[in-house]
């Protein structure tokens, strides 16, 4: 069984994870999943490519940005269950001088642009305007805005969930302790993605491990 996430942002508007911009499904140019956000790993189902408009849909450079515990959980009662600073400033490290691409929700949590950061939000009223901020009505929508630009995926579950297929890179913050979750990432499907680097470190302050890691499609 499907189950999105509406995960609220930490108060530091500088890692949202997860964030509870979830769009309403496309209606005639859904794209389908590889990777889906789920309750029960067991319910995975493996889906079809995806194809748009009769063209399958081929990015190259999207990033998707993400953490999770060690059962793989990702949100509870839509809040993060951890607060981890290190976190915080690997995404700012990492998204910085790049355009992020967000459901309307995920920024409205945010509350502004993120600084350096060409910042897109999708959404599917025509008449939403923000300053500092381009509308974009699909995910599609947004690549074509950001043409051959890595892009970074940042939230919320729909908009994960949508990118999965025509994603060719996921950074993962994997912590290493588990909290009480109710809404998980399901397993990487077997043999389509390859671990590239992992850096490993420990937070004195949470007291628990928690690892930055590239994932990279493997095909």
């Amino acid at each position: 069984m499907l189950k999105f996430c509406t995960i609220a942002l930490p108060r530091d508007p500088e890692s949202p994870r997860c964030g509870p911009g979830d769009l309403k499904p496309l209606p005639a140019a859904r794209i389908r999943l590889n990777f889906h956000l789920q309750a029960r790993p067991h319910d995975y189902r493996h889906p079809p490519l995806h194809r748009t408009s009769g063209a399958v849909v081929n990015a190259t450079h999207l990033t998707l940005i993400v953490a999770f515990d060690a059962q793989r959980g990702i949100g509870i009662r839509n809040t993060l269950p951890w607060h981890l600073p290190e976190d915080l400033a690997h995404f700012k490290r990492v998204t910085s001088g790049h355009p992020i691409i967000m459901g309307r929700k995920t920024f409205d949590s945010i509350g502004r642009p993120l600084p350096n950061r060409r910042n897109i939000v999708i959404t599917r009223n025509p008449a939403w305007r923000h300053d500092g901020v381009e509308a974009a009505a699909s995910l599609l929508d947004a690549l074509a805005l950001i043409g051959g630009q890595r892009g970074f995926i940042i939230g919320g579950a729909q908009v994960f969930a949508e990118s999965m297929d025509i994603a060719d890179q996921m950074i993962v913050t994997e912590i290493g302790h588990t909290f009480e979750c109710d809404t998980f990432f399901a397993p990487l499907v077997p043999g389509q993605w390859r671990e590239s680097a992992r850096e490993s470190h420990h937070s004195k302050a949470n007291g628990f491990d928690y690892s930055f890691v590239t994932y990279d499609k493997a095909n």
